[in-house]
């Protein structure tokens, strides 16, 4: 059995190594932090901008009802945005183009 000079030594050693492992944790998550920023930046950048269309004028160009629209929206047969905070759908512009072809 191990005197308690030993185990003190040993406990010590298992201490340091909890405090590097503690660092080098610390590090890898700011790294990836860092890296998770540039990502989002660069593909941000790359993204086009999509122009959005409100639920009458998306209608107006497919030649159906608002309700119907809403309907297909809702069935997922044509993607839109919901307003943040609001009940108003925006529709992407190719989704139009999408359902004229």
């Amino acid at each position: 059995m191990p005197n308690n000079t030993s185990t003190e030594k040993l406990l010590d050693r298992m201490a340091e190594a909890l405090q590097y492992q503690s660092i080098l944790l610390k590090e890898l998550s700011e790294t990836i932090k860092i890296l998770r920023q540039e990502l989002c930046k660069e593909n941000s950048s790359k993204l086009p901008e999509e122009k959005l269309l409100p639920i009458r004028e998306a209608a107006a160009r497919l030649g159906i009802g608002q309700s119907t629209l809403r309907r297909l929206i809702g069935e997922g047969k044509i993607r839109a945005k919901r307003v943040p905070g609001g009940k108003k759908w925006l529709i992407p512009e190719a989704e139009i183009k999408k359902h004229f072809s």
